[in-house]
Order: structure tokens, then C-alpha cells, then sequence
């Protein structure tokens, strides 16, 4: 009789081969972490963000020379001292002002104005030397948050920013922030 040669794999093969690409899926699954990614790339888009308004409020301050919460030049509310975009906007019209004068479109005051997003928040001190906007928010990714704790461990930090005197950008004590770290609340911060 004839020896037939069976051309292909057996069932056997097929899935030691299926279970070995299965555990090389996992593995760099692990190693690449989804879900970190998609916090980075949420951290990033906040961060371009807060640049954004930072630039909106440069220019509105620069063509009218007062700022967008401002009701005009003689208005005394200068300082902002650690408010929520969307509060500024209720409270004095600042993202409005800025779409009025094409410093930033609608589309992005929704955007900015959407409550499933994190939040920006604005600090203006210009009782320091030299004052400073900043934009901060909390985030989400481990990359981010390591660089917002670090800044938060520097004791060099002065007043009239958010990591002056009151530490707002740091859970805890400046200088002290094992518990920013820990609760993940510290704020990274935009000059």
C-alpha cells in the first residue's frame, strides 16, 4: 500500500502556535499599557489647551490692554487666584470676550466648556515681581503626574505662583508632597 503524505498542520501544531502568538500578544500589551496611552494623550491635548487660552489671554490683553475677565482697562479685578475656566466664564464672560474677538473660536470654548472634561484652571498674581499666567490642570497619566510631583518636591518656588506661599498645584505642603503624589492631585502647571 501507498503511504499518503498529508500536506499542512496538524490541530495540534495550530494551537500550540495559536497559544504562543497569544502569550507574545500579552506580553507587549503589558508592556505598551493602553490605557496609560490614552491618559497621555488626554494630558497632552490638556496641555495644548491650556497653551491655547495662555496665547488668548496674551493677545485679548495685548489688543485691548485688559484682560478678558476684565468689564474694561479701569475694572480693579487684575488677579485671578485659582479659578476654574468655566467659573471665569460664568463669573465675568472671559471665554465669551475671547470668541468676540476672535482670540479663540466657539468650538473650542465648548470644548473648554464641557464638564466631562478636566478642567483648566487660571491663576494671575500681579502683585509678584514679575507676574505670570498660569494655566494648570490634574492628570491623569503616570508621566504626567511624576512631572507634576517633581515640581511640586522643589522648595525654590516663590509667591504669586501656584506653588508659592498657598500651594494650590500641591496637595499638602510644598516641598512636603508625598500626599500629592500619593492622592494624585498635584496640577501641572503652564507659564
Amino acid at each position: 500500500m501507498k503511504k499518503v503524505i498529508q500536506k499542512g498542520f496538524t490541530m495540534i501544531e495550530l494551537l500550540v502556535v495559536i497559544a504562543v502568538i497569544g502569550v507574545m500578544a500579552t506580553a507587549v500589551l503589558s508592556a505598551i499599557n493602553p490605557l496609560e496611552q490614552i491618559n497621555k494623550g488626554n494630558d497632552t491635548g490638556l496641555r495644548s489647551d491650556a497653551e491655547q487660552v495662555l496665547g488668548a489671554v496674551d493677545r485679548y490683553y495685548s489688543s485691548l490692554a485688559y484682560f478678558p475677565w476684565q468689564n474694561g482697562a479701569n475694572d480693579n479685578f487684575v488677579n485671578v487666584s485659582w479659578q476654574n475656566i468655566i467659573d471665569l466664564n460664568t463669573n465675568r464672560s472671559a471665554l465669551t470676550n475671547m470668541e468676540n474677538t476672535q482670540e479663540i473660536k466657539h468650538g473650542f470654548t465648548l470644548r473648554l466648556t464641557d464638564t466631562k472634561r478636566t478642567p483648566i484652571y487660571l491663576m494671575y498674581d500681579n502683585s509678584s515681581a514679575s507676574p505670570t499666567m498660569y494655566a494648570c490642570f490634574v492628570p491623569k497619566s503616570n508621566s504626567f503626574l511624576t512631572e507634576a510631583f517633581n515640581r511640586c518636591k522643589n522648595t525654590n518656588v516663590t509667591g504669586g505662583t501656584p506653588f508659592g506661599a498657598t500651594g494650590e498645584a500641591c496637595a499638602g505642603t510644598v516641598g512636603a508632597s508625598t500626599t500629592c503624589n500619593a492622592s494624585k492631585n498635584c496640577y501641572v502647571c503652564l507659564p
